[in-house]
């Protein structure tokens, strides 16, 4: 059974991707299946329509429990720290998106939020600390070398986003939240 429903997803999917690499003219929006499409083609390579449809069916499962967690993990941190909490809330004040506690109304605006570079660095420790996945599977598309190891084409290999966070020797003080750690003074993930 699930398989045949994996297949029933699948067709529709393509059904829908093709409706989407048929009709790129007149849009003034991006959605995800755009983005993911424009991947490919951004590294030399188009995606296969099966790689689309792979790639889809794995946006659409994962979305919705890690955006759940990234919330929480991101809420939990803010009441465990104040001091943040407070240089978050004066970010949204500065930029007219907080007046006495509530959203100003019309604020919410793309152009506003991705000022919010104080708010950037806050959502990039939580996902650093509280990482909703632990990491990802990927084909390999052509023979590379790595620390001394030949990985082939063709292989499966799993990369692990927890542990490179927090063994790598990139971020000082790892098990410490500290959303300053991605602002322009120290821009430690660089």
């Amino acid at each position: 059974q699930g398989i045949r429903a994996r297949e029933t997803l699948q067709k529709g999917l393509e059904k829908a991707i093709q409706e989407k690499l048929q009709n790129t003219q007149g849009k003034d929006y991006a959605d995800a299946l755009d983005i993911l499409i424009e991947s490919g083609k951004e590294h030399g390579k188009e995606l296969t329509m099966q790689e689309l449809k792979d790639g889809t069916l794995e946006l659409i499962f994962a979305a919705y429990a890690t955006t759940a967690s990234a919330s929480t993990s991101l809420i939990m941190q803010l009441l465990k720290h104040p001091r943040v909490l407070e240089k978050l809330r004066e970010e949204l004040r500065s930029k007219g998106i907080l007046h006495n506690g509530c959203i100003c109304e019309g604020s919410l605006r793309l152009d506003n939020i991705n000022s919010l570079h104080y708010l950037d660095c806050v959502i990039k420790e939580v996902l650093r600390l509280f990482t909703p996945i632990s990491g990802g599977y990927r084909t390999v598309l052509q023979t590379f070398e790595l620390d001394g190891f030949q990985i082939p084409k063709g292989w499966s290999v799993m990369y692990s986003i927890r542990d490179t966070h927090d063994t790598a020797p990139v971020f000082k003080d790892v098990d410490v939240f500290d959303p300053d750690r991605f602002g322009q003074g120290r821009s430690e993930d660089k």
